[in-house]
């Protein structure tokens, strides 16, 4: 596994995602972590969490602040946020999830086969856990968006 190619897979995933589907720029910023964001925000995050398997396995996390996850919902859906439930939007970072997960596996190499679990919501102090000694490595992508932040968190496991 090409380490700087499944994080650059992952930082393309993310942009085109979010660009073209929600319509929201953004930009990463190198040195951030999850942490960063906890400090950043003064409202509740929704954190999701897909397993992947393969030629390699890991996992994918999004953390992002609920006003964010709503406006994303909104967007998604062609909806005014009033209308936007906490059902639907938990909903939609689970599709969120869903579709990054794909596209960073198909842009790192689209001739290998993968299966993806089922998202899950997770509490951020699960998705802050290390990995262990030995057992892989973990990648933190703080992002910005014009208004909020956010994070996703990239675990391959060996």
């Amino acid at each position: 596994m090409n380490v700087q190619q499944l994080t650059n897979a992952m930082k393309d995933s993310i942009s085109e995602i979010f660009e073209t589907m929600f319509f929201m720029p953004l930009e990463f910023e190198e040195g951030k972590a999850i942490e960063d964001l906890e400090k950043s925000i003064d409202e509740p995050m929704i954190c999701a969490q897909i397993d992947f398997s393969g030629p390699f396995k890991g996992a994918l996390a999004v953390m992002l602040p609920r006003g964010l996850a709503r406006e994303l919902s909104a967007n998604f859906l062609g909806e005014d946020e009033g209308a936007v439930t906490e059902e639907i939007v938990e909903g939609t970072i689970k599709e969120i999830l869903n579709m990054l997960a794909g596209k960073m596996l198909s842009f790192y190499d689209a001739n290998l086969v993968f299966d993806l679990a089922i998202p899950e919501t997770a509490e951020v102090s699960e998705i802050k856990k290390g990995v262990s000694a030995g057992e892989g490595r973990g990648f933190e992508f703080f992002i910005s968006t014009p208004d909020n932040n956010f994070c996703t968190k990239l675990t391959v496991k060996s």
